[in-house]
């Protein structure tokens, strides 16, 4: 079938058939979130910077850690039905299975941890949404307990949640300056394009308007623009950055930036620096060691999932 064709076909569709499927989706993640939190939620809490859900596989629950936030959870290419005999109709008819929130969960553990992130840039986490945050763009710094060499990682928020959550070495973690998140978002925005590991999807180029599935897409980067790297990532070339205020040498050697692992291609997010020890950003308890028990939205640099959090640590996963 023809893009025209396939097209034709969902512009015949009613827009009211649209809207009542939004509306059932959007009932069931708000019953996703109720169940776990343990108390009621309504539409207006999918919006929260502080929701996230969470993929989960049938036969392993710790199987994907990986937050997905709203709506973009809606068009999500793993939140689809499996195992499910009702939906094999439509996978052979289609060749797509249909969206599905069977799989998907919410933690207090996570929304804790994400009220506290947002509680940290000095938003409200009641009321803050993600588009709010979103527009307010906070950058955070993070950094190790690491006794052979402190590494430290500029992480922008759509990612900050996932890095936490993959990165059990993090155990500070504070809100950079505006002068220094402006220029972080310079340098973000200024970048050279990393790629993913795009396996059979089809995907544009972001150099050009090509679209190419899987293996055809890395020979066309190849090819075109002497991209080199393996089936995962790619950068297109590794630079010496600083951080200002951070020292006052002009340059760290060794400072290097890391590509983005998700989207197609994407800038990188975040810069790892090698044997630095920073300490800026607005946090109001520097130095006075790890805060123990549950998170009171008063969150210093001093941060760890694992001591703020450890109350709720046992119901992450149930």
């Amino acid at each position: 079938m023809s893009c025209s064709t396939m097209r034709a076909l969902i512009d015949d569709i009613p827009q009211s058939w649209f809207v009542e499927w939004r509306e059932k989706a959007d009932a069931a993640l708000v019953n996703v979130v109720s169940k776990g939190l343990h108390h009621p939620a309504t539409s207006a809490d999918l919006s929260l910077a502080s929701t996230h859900f969470f993929h989960v596989s049938s036969s392993n629950a710790c199987s994907d850690v990986s937050a997905k936030a709203y709506p973009d959870i809606l068009e999500d290419e793993d939140v689809v039905a499996r195992g499910d005999t009702s939906s094999w109709e439509a996978l052979q008819r289609t060749g797509f299975r249909p969206w599905s929130p069977a799989q998907l969960m919410t933690t207090r553990f996570h929304f804790e941890l994400a009220r506290a992130l947002v509680a940290l840039t000095g938003l409200d986490p009641d009321t803050t949404t993600r588009e709010e945050m979103e527009l307010h763009d906070p950058w955070f710094l993070s950094q190790s307990d690491s006794s052979d060499g402190q590494r430290s990682e500029a992480i922008r928020w759509p990612d900050v949640m996932n890095e936490l959550l993959k990165k059990d070495y993090i155990k500070k973690l504070s809100v950079l300056s505006e002068e220094d998140a402006a220029h972080c978002r310079w340098e973000f925005a200024n970048l050279a394009l990393g790629v993913k590991e795009i396996g059979s999807s089809l995907v544009q180029c972001r150099h050009c308007a090509t679209v190419l599935c899987g293996q055809p897409m890395y020979d066309h980067l190849r090819t075109t623009y002497a991209w080199r790297g393996d089936h995962h990532h790619a950068a297109l070339r590794d630079e010496v950055w600083r951080l200002p205020g951070a020292r006052r040498d002009p340059i760290l050697p060794g400072a290097r930036r890391d590509p983005v692992l998700e989207g197609e291609f994407c800038l990188r997010r975040y810069v790892h620096i090698s044997g630095l020890r920073l300490s800026v950003g607005h946090g109001h308890g520097a130095g006075r060691g790890k805060r123990r028990g549950r998170n009171t939205g008063t969150l210093t640099e001093v941060y760890t999932t694992t001591f703020i959090f450890q109350d709720d640590v046992a119901e992450a996963w149930p």
